[in-house]
């Protein structure tokens, strides 16, 4: 049983489907499986030999058997060359639809019935293929014609950059660059040339200006730094006068003695008798912490003093005291 290449499935699945053992028999004596059907016809057969006398029972079974085997192998034939007529049948369907897939590489209009488009429009990723073709035409065309405007920009820029070192634009325009119609310069460039050379005059004028001014200025920035060099200087006998008791006299320095004089003099001797303060009351309250002992031990008549606080341990103290103030 074949079927028409305009009424052939194609299955979308990559597995094979179980055999139909249905097309073979249909495990029935009156079925309609190739086998059956033939089995019938043969049994006809061998039912009119047997009624005319032309073979007998015996002789009936083997001839029943031996048609058995070879009904069976027929109709498994019959199923396979089926089979195989549908294959070539597939492989036409193929062919024909790839003649359309190549027809359309060349062609708008696809002849119905050729494959299995559903109008004569071609569609689908052919279609796709050739409208982007279209598109990229187009690009391109877009592409040389921005090329072509680019090309005359850059003549004009060449003409633009002529004029920035040259009055005549003749070579140019012989060369075809640029949209000027004369040799001579116009236009916005012209005029930035004429007020060039008007700042130009002006720029003289305030050059001899500036000259005069400078004169001036570099006197009086001499003078400041002149007494900037001084101060500077005078402030470093500040700060060496931080750490040491000579400082540095003469040109720059305006001190007229090395010795440390004035405010610093003052607090460096404040500083002194600060520090001489701190000394002298440790002094003074080790003292009188001596001498109140000594008086509560003589008061009690207690055992003999502690020997620093005896008689000459007593007479250093005092000794030391008197030193500190100056007795």
């Amino acid at each position: 049983m074949t079927q028409s290449i305009d009424t052939i499935l194609l299955s979308s699945s990559a597995a094979l489907s179980a055999p139909d053992v249905s097309r073979l028999t249909t495990q029935s004596l009156d079925g309609v499986g190739v086998f059956d059907v033939l089995m019938k016809t043969t049994k006809l057969h061998l039912l009119e030999e047997y009624n005319n006398g032309r073979i007998s029972g015996q002789e009936y079974a083997t001839v029943f058997i031996s048609a058995l085997g070879t009904v069976m192998q027929q109709s498994v034939t019959f199923l396979l060359n089926s089979q195989q007529e549908e294959k070539i049948m597939a492989e036409i369907a193929l062919t024909r639809q790839q003649t359309v897939t190549e027809l359309a590489q060349t062609d708008d209009d696809i002849p119905l019935g050729l494959g299995f488009n559903g109008d004569s429009l071609v569609e689908g990723l052919v279609k796709l293929q050739k409208d982007k073709l279209t598109l990229e035409g187009t690009l391109v065309t877009a592409q040389i014609t921005s090329s072509e405007r680019e090309g005359k920009l850059i003549g004009q820029k060449v003409v633009t950059e002529l004029s920035q070192t040259c009055d005549s634009l003749a070579l140019a325009s012989a060369a075809g660059l640029g949209f000027n119609d004369t040799a001579l310069i116009e236009g916005m460039i012209k005029a930035q040339q004429a007020k060039m050379v008007a700042e130009g005059v002006k720029m003289g004028a305030e050059g001899d200006l500036l000259a005069e001014k400078v004169i001036t200025e570099t006197g009086e920035t001499r003078d400041k730094l002149g007494a900037e060099v001084t101060l500077l200087a005078q402030k470093a006998n500040t700060e060496l006068a931080q750490t040491d008791d000579v400082v540095r006299m003469g040109t720059p320095y305006l001190n007229s003695t090395t010795s440390v004089a004035g405010v610093i003099s003052k607090q460096k001797l404040l500083f002194e008798r600060q520090s001489d303060g701190y000394l002298r009351d440790a002094e003074q309250k080790a003292g009188k912490l001596m001498t109140d002992t000594y008086a509560v031990q003589a008061s009690l008549d207690a055992a003999p003093p502690v020997t620093n606080l005896a008689g000459p341990s007593m007479d250093a103290v005092i000794a030391k005291l008197k030193t500190g103030i100056g007795a």
